[in-house]
């Protein structure tokens, strides 16, 4: 599993950006299972970004690693893991960091 930590105020570009840094780093060491902890992120998130992080997250790694997105809880909505499951992504968008483990403990071991 790759962990990967994020803090400051929020900006879609800035997700995307290391959504595709992400990315890049797998092809050098490949993973089955990422856990992006984003409890640091600060101010709003409108739905839109919500729905467009979903369908980045699907576009850059499919099927082929399971996702989660651990935010606080009152960031969450799930339209981000929504979107992205609908096409084709194995994401999990939580608060719970036991709940996220659970969700990539069948991938952490490959």
């Amino acid at each position: 599993m790759m962990r990967m930590s994020v803090t400051g105020a929020f900006s879609l570009d800035d997700v995307f950006e290391a959504l595709e840094s992400l990315r890049t780093r797998l092809s050098d060491e490949p993973r089955s299972a990422v856990l992006l902890d984003g409890r640091g992120v600060t101010g709003e998130i409108l739905e839109t970004d919500r729905f467009l992080l979903g369908a980045k997250i699907a576009e850059l790694f499919g099927g082929q690693i399971k996702f989660v997105l651990l935010l606080e809880e009152a960031y969450i909505t799930k339209l981000d893991e929504i979107t992205a499951n609908n096409r084709g992504a194995r994401l999990l968008v939580t608060h719970l960091e036991d709940e996220a483990l659970e969700f990539l403990a069948p991938s952490m071991s490959a």
